[in-house]
C-alpha cells in the first residue's frame, strides 16, 4: 500500500514538473521561431517604409502606426526566440532571469495592445467629430499620447515584480508569469488584457454600425428620379471602409478574445493542449496585425510597395555592377594576354 501511494505521489510530482510533453513544447517553440522570423522582417520593413515616406512622416497619425510596429520588433526579434528556447530547455535558466525577461516582453506586448486601442479611438473620433479630430491630431498631443501609452504599459507590469500585489512567479502550466493570488491575478489580467480588448471591440463595432447607417442614408439621398442610380464614388468608399473595419475587427477578435477567456478561466490547468493552441493564435498577431494594418490603407500600402521596389532595384543595380566589374576584369585579362602574346611573337621574329 505504501509503495502504491509513493508511486502515485511520484507520478503527480512528475506531471506537475512537466505538464507538457516534449512534442507539445517542440511544436510551440517551432511556431514561436517562425512567427519571430516573419514578424521581425515584416515589422522592420513596414516601419522603415512609413518613416522614409515624406508625406506620411508629416502626418501625426502615422506615429501611432510606427509605434505599433516598433513595439513588436523586440517582441519578435528577442521575446519569441527566447520564449521558444525557454520552453524547449525547461528548468535550464534561473527563475529570476525568466521572470524579468518575461515581464519586459509583456510590457512591449502591452504597448502593442494599447496602441491598437488608441488607433481605434482615434478612428472613431475621426468618424464622429472630424473637427475635434483635426484639432487634436497635432504633434504635441500625439507625443503626449505615446508617452502615456508607454508609461501606463510599464506601470501595469513593473510594480508586480516588487511584490506589492503578491509574489510574482513563473507558472509552468501557463508558460508565463502570474501572481500567487488567483484573485489579484484575474483582476490584473482583466485590466491588462480585458479593458483594451473591450474598448477596441466597442469602437470597431460602433464604427461598423455608423458606416452601415451612412450607407443607408446616402443610398436614399443619392437616388435619381427612377430610384435606381446611386453615387458610386461614395458607395465604393464606404464599402472599402466597411471591409477594412471588418477585417481588422475579426483578426483582432480571433487572436485576442479567446486567449483572454482561456486566461481568465485558467484552461491551462484543465486542457493544456487547448491552451497551447490559443497561445500560438495569440502570438500570431505579432506578425499578422501589422500586415493587415498596412495593407488596408492605400497610403501605407503605397509606401511599402515603393520601398520594396527600391530594395529590388538596388539589388539589381548591385548585381549589374558586379557583372560589369567581372566583365571589365575579363576584358583587362584578355588585353593583357593579347599584349604579352604579341610581345612574345615580336621577340621570336628574326631580325
Amino acid at each position: 500500500m505504501e509503495e502504491v501511494i509513493a508511486s502515485t505521489l511520484a507520478a503527480n510530482t512528475t506531471v506537475l514538473a512537466n505538464p507538457y510533453t516534449h512534442q507539445q513544447r517542440l511544436c510551440l517553440a517551432m511556431f514561436c521561431f517562425c512567427i519571430a522570423v516573419v514578424g521581425t522582417i515584416g515589422n522592420v520593413i513596414a516601419a522603415a517604409a512609413l518613416l522614409l515616406d515624406k508625406n506620411l512622416r508629416q502626418n501625426p497619425s502615422t506615429a501611432f502606426m510606427v509605434n505599433l510596429l516598433l513595439s513588436l520588433v523586440p517582441v519578435n526579434a528577442l521575446g519569441l526566440p527566447w520564449y521558444g528556447i525557454r520552453v524547449l530547455l525547461e528548468g535550464s535558466f534561473p527563475k529570476n532571469m525568466i521572470i524579468i525577461l518575461r515581464v519586459m516582453n509583456l510590457i512591449f506586448i502591452q504597448v502593442h495592445l494599447h496602441t491598437i486601442c488608441a488607433v481605434a479611438i482615434i478612428r472613431t473620433l475621426a468618424m464622429m467629430h472630424s473637427h475635434t479630430y483635426k484639432r487634436l491630431m497635432q504633434k504635441r498631443w500625439v507625443a503626449v499620447c505615446l508617452v502615456v501609452i508607454w508609461l501606463y504599459s510599464s506601470l501595469l507590469w513593473l510594480p508586480l515584480y516588487s511584490g506589492v500585489f503578491g509574489d510574482l512567479k513563473y507558472d509552468r502550466r501557463q508558460l508565463s508569469v502570474s501572481l500567487s493570488s488567483d484573485t489579484y491575478d484575474r483582476i490584473h489580467d482583466s485590466i491588462a488584457y480585458g479593458l483594451p480588448l473591450f474598448i477596441t471591440s466597442t469602437c470597431y463595432i460602433f464604427m461598423y454600425i455608423k458606416v452601415q447607417l451612412l450607407k443607408r442614408g446616402s443610398s436614399r439621398r443619392h437616388k435619381t428620379v427612377d430610384g435606381v442610380q446611386e453615387n458610386d464614388a461614395i458607395n465604393h468608399w464606404r464599402n472599402h471602409v466597411t471591409r477594412t473595419i471588418l477585417v481588422i475587427f475579426v483578426i483582432f477578435t480571433v487572436c485576442n478574445v479567446p486567449y483572454f477567456i482561456m486566461l481568465i478561466l485558467r484552461v491551462d490547468k484543465i486542457l493544456p493542449t487547448i491552451w497551447i493552441i490559443f497561445l500560438v493564435i495569440f502570438s500570431a498577431q505579432f506578425c499578422v496585425s501589422p500586415v493587415v494594418y498596412v495593407t488596408v490603407s492605400q497610403e501605407y500600402r503605397r509606401a511599402n510597395v515603393h520601398l520594396l521596389r527600391k530594395m529590388l532595384s538596388s539589388t539589381r543595380i548591385l548585381k549589374t555592377s558586379q557583372n560589369e566589374i567581372v566583365k571589365r576584369r575579363n576584358t583587362d585579362d584578355r588585353k593583357t594576354e593579347d599584349s604579352t602574346y604579341s610581345k612574345r611573337q615580336t621577340f621570336l621574329i628574326p631580325r
